[in-house]
Order: C-alpha cells, then structure tokens, then sequence
C-alpha cells in the first residue's frame, strides 16, 4: 500500500497538460481554471530539454504563485536530469510507461531531491501512467509502489501494442479501466485519472464519455484543451 494519503477533497478534476516554453505561458496556462497544471516534459524535443527544464524550475520557485497545482510528466530516459529540475511545491509526478523498476527509481530520486529543494518528504506523489500489457498485468504490484496515489491508462500506446483498432472510447477498453478501479481500491490509493479526450470541440462528446468514466470509478482526466476544463470540473463532484 503506498505510503503517502490522499483525500476526496484533494482530487484533482481537470488537468491540463501544458509545454513548458516559458514562464510566462505556464503562468497564463495556470490561470484558466484547471484543478491541476501538468508540465509535459515527455514531448520536449531533445535539444530543448535544458531550457525547458530551467523554465520548470523558475516555474515551481515562484514565491506566492498562483492558480494551478503544479504537476510534472517525466521524459522516458531522463529521470534524474527531469527530477533535478524541481526547486518548489510540486503535488504528483506522472510517470510515462511505468513500471516496478523505473518507478523505484523515480522515488529514490525524489526522496534526495526533496530534501535538495527544502520540500516535506515524502510530499510529491506519483500517478503511474500504464501504457503496455506488462504493466496491466502489473497493476496490483504498482498501485503498491512507494510514492503511488493514482493510477493512469495511456490508451492510445496500448491499443497499438495490443493491435486494437477500435474507438478508444469504445467499450471494448472498459475492461482494461475497471481494472484500474480495483487495483487502486485495493492498494488503498486515490481513483485514477482518465485520460484525455482527443476532440477539441466535441463538447457533448467530452462530457458523455468523462460522465461514464466516472460512473466506473475514475476521478479527474487530463485535458490538452482549455475549453475541456469547464466540463470536466462540473463532471467530477466527489
């Protein structure tokens, strides 16, 4: 069971994913209402890394910084340069293609950078993002990690693992999602996240699939657009 506790009222509903191209757009970005701001290092090109790693620190450092939680998802390979880039307050850590062995790695890493940071230990949780068959096979063992309080589904890279041609809001992946559901309620952690909706001004659509996510346990979904963000906070009511 993870070692870290959570409550209903600290569930995020929206979060939105945002490049960390500047201080300046992720402080505009922070203000559009979403529970969450997730700073998405893992579609970085690599020679932007180093500035955008730098931006997330001035990001995170501001004193009296407003609006969003700050949450950070990792590069694939990058763990320790993405980790030392945390300089404030940052409330989860979204790990890509997780599994037993980088998630050990990423809590290692975090319990020298928070004290690093001055941060409480033990205060940046992670959401392990499943994206193959492995990891749902692994789902009991990962929902139990140190540090985990949310599981995820990275939908789209499983389906083509898996060669699945359907609609990744079809009922064929509920399967895979309640399994998310019970292996969270069993190891005691927070539901987890559900994963963005891939059309931007689909608004019936967004709430009609975000309403039945939530009728099979999930809690909160990342978002890319700014006009999903209204939707997805008047869904979700703990």
């Amino acid at each position: 069971m993870s070692d870290v506790t959570s409550n209903p009222a600290d569930f995020p509903r929206s979060v939105l994913y945002a490049r960390p191209d500047s201080l300046e757009s992720l402080n505009a970005a922070a203000q559009l209402g979403a529970d969450a701001l997730l700073v998405n290092l893992e579609k970085v090109a690599p020679e932007e890394l180093p500035a955008a790693r730098q931006v997330l620190s001035d990001f995170l450092s501001q004193a009296g910084r407003s609006g969003s939680r700050a949450w950070l998802k990792l590069t694939l390979d990058q763990h320790d340069l993405d980790i030392a880039a945390i300089s404030g307050p940052l409330d989860y850590i979204m790990v890509p293609d997780a599994t037993l062995t980088n998630l050990a790695n990423v809590a290692a890493l975090l319990d020298v950078q928070e004290t690093a940071a001055g941060l409480p230990a033990g205060s940046v949780r992670l959401n392990a993002l499943v994206e193959d068959a492995v990891g749902l096979l692994s789902l009991r063992e990962i929902a139990s990690m140190p540090r985990v309080q949310k599981l995820g589904i990275g939908r789209v890279d499983l389906m083509a693992q898996l060669r699945m041609t359907c609609d990744p809001e079809g009922p064929e992946m509920t399967r895979f999602l309640v399994d998310l559901v019970v292996a969270s309620a069993a190891a005691g952690i927070d539901p987890p996240l559900a994963s963005l909706y891939q059309q931007a001004d689909n608004d019936e659509g967004l709430r009609e699939t975000t309403a039945r996510l939530h009728s099979i346990g999930f809690f909160g979904r990342t978002a890319v657009y700014p006009q999903h963000i209204a939707g997805l906070n008047e869904i979700f009511v703990a």
